[in-house]
């Protein structure tokens, strides 16, 4: 079994739960409707790893945290009972086509909007002259800190982040996985986005078991009406 997640996607109370436990409820969503053809599960991670040519810190602790945990034996329940699978993680830096070949910058900084502004807590009925809040309106309107000789701007400390290339490498990997000759491919996402890319993996004969990550969420009957085959869609379970 293997799975292409978009790691962002999911619910970060999910995602707080640790990566073991998200792993493994992963696997039972989808494992009574997957008959499993070999005792491997494979997961691949999409995010915005890379700022420039580093690391990000997050994507530092996550890769330790899955050298520390993986692989793994889990406990996979099918409809002829449990059996046990071996799991292996990776953070998808590159391209499964060429593995050693790292995209960088798949996360940068963008300036805060132009015509971002705050109210004075004051407004809202604080009335501390200790809380820190209090020069939070005159910081973000002036765009530069309010104490005296202070050349600290608005622009130097907050920033807006922003994956790039993410949605694009998933979906390259879903067509590549389709190339090789896999049989079924698990996309994790309830991204609208990665729509076309399981049209056309479908297509060319890939079965795609789409796993919502979002409790509720379902692909909108206008994208799903025209898969004929090809593809099965799971809802992530309430309470689970």
């Amino acid at each position: 079994m293997f799975f292409l997640v978009d790691w962002d996607n999911i619910r970060p109370n999910q995602r707080r739960l640790g990566i073991v436990t998200v792993v493994e409820k992963m696997v039972q969503h989808v494992a009574l409707r997957v008959a499993p053809t070999s005792t491997k599960l494979r997961f691949r991670l999409y995010g915005g790893w890379y700022e420039d040519d580093q690391l990000t810190r997050y994507a530092q602790r996550l890769s330790a945290g899955i050298n520390a945990d993986f692989p793994r034996a889990i406990s996979v329940p099918t409809t002829a009972g449990t059996r046990s699978m071996i799991a292996n993680l990776e953070l998808a830096l590159a391209l499964d086509l060429r593995p050693t070949y790292h995209l960088f910058r798949t996360y940068r900084r963008r300036q805060v909007p132009s015509n971002l502004r705050a109210d004075s807590p004051r407004d809202h009925g604080c009335d501390d002259d200790r809380c820190p809040l209090q020069l939070l309106d005159r910081f973000i309107n002036d765009g530069r800190c309010p104490k005296a000789g202070c050349g600290i701007t608005v622009d130097q400390v907050l920033f807006v982040g922003q994956q790039k290339l993410v949605d694009a490498m998933l979906l390259s990997d879903l067509l590549y996985a389709a190339r090789q000759g896999e049989s079924s491919v698990v996309v994790v996402s309830s991204d609208d986005d990665l729509w076309p890319g399981i049209v056309l993996a479908s297509a060319c004969g890939l079965h795609v078991f789409h796993l919502h990550t979002h409790v509720g969420r379902s692909t909108p009957r206008v994208y799903s009406r025209m898969m004929q085959s090809h593809y099965t869609e799971i809802a992530w379970e309430a309470g689970s």
